[in-house]
């Protein structure tokens, strides 16, 4: 036992990255840009993220991908414990192989939903992550096991869907010098979902709204995602 000891792993584990960062940082590009090899830092600019399909259409809904999954087995064992109490670890991994599995199982049908004239995977996708909150806040108010298992494997089944159009969105924005930086940038978008949980917690914990009330708006802000996503539903295509 030491000082912090919730904190202190984390810290050891930045502080060990950051020389391997300033390392990385300074090795030799071995592919091209423009004829001339250069330090890595210098080819860390994607052109490709500022194309209109992939602001208005990707980076719309990339957050939610992960946010989902955050909330489908991350969160929701949290909001049922009082429900599971003794068997909250046993829970906690059935939520999360549901979740898990339900999205491995519908990813090779997202890529039939994929099309090169619309946004409709991205758009079901979303619209599956959706009704996949909504059922977690419902099975947080009812305190409903078996409503969180639904809403695990609905939460999963969008973030599948969301994953594979996304991932096919940027192959098709993306430049043959882009598609690595640009899938890197997708990707970390998509990742910044597994903060929304912390967000809910410490607004629920400053005397904010019930976290059922904060999951209700949630849904509400998923939803007006979806429809930022159907203005552009076939707008800003790639020319490529």
């Amino acid at each position: 036992m030491g000082p912090w000891p919730e904190q202190l792993p984390f810290a050891l584990h930045i502080l060990l990255t950051l020389p391997l960062a300033w390392l990385v940082l300074r090795a030799p590009e071995t592919g091209l840009t423009g004829g001339v090899p250069g330090p890595l830092v210098n080819q860390l600019r994607v052109p490709a993220a500022g194309h209109r399909r992939f602001t208005r259409v990707v980076v719309v809904v990339a957050p939610w991908i992960f946010a989902s999954a955050a909330l489908g087995y991350g969160y929701l064992p949290v909001l049922l414990a009082p429900t599971t109490s003794g068997l909250g670890i046993a829970y906690a991994t059935l939520l999360t192989a549901v979740a898990l599995g339900a999205s491995a199982l519908v990813q090779p049908w997202a890529k039939r939903l994929d099309s090169r004239d619309s946004a409709r995977g991205l758009l079901v996708g979303l619209a599956v992550i959706t009704a996949g909150i909504a059922l977690v806040a419902a099975a947080g108010q009812t305190q409903s096991w078996a409503l969180g298992i639904l809403a695990a494997a609905v939460s999963g089944s969008g973030m599948g869907v969301g994953m594979v159009s996304g991932a096919l969105e940027v192959q098709r924005i993306a430049g043959p010098a882009d598609l690595a930086g640009l899938t890197g940038v997708f990707y970390a978008i998509a990742y910044s979902g597994f903060l929304l949980p912390t967000v809910l917690a410490a607004l629920a914990g400053h005397g904010g709204p019930p976290v059922p009330l904060l999951l209700v708006a949630v849904t509400a802000m998923a939803a007006a995602c979806g429809w930022l996503v159907l203005r552009s539903y076939r707008r800003h295509l790639p020319t490529r």
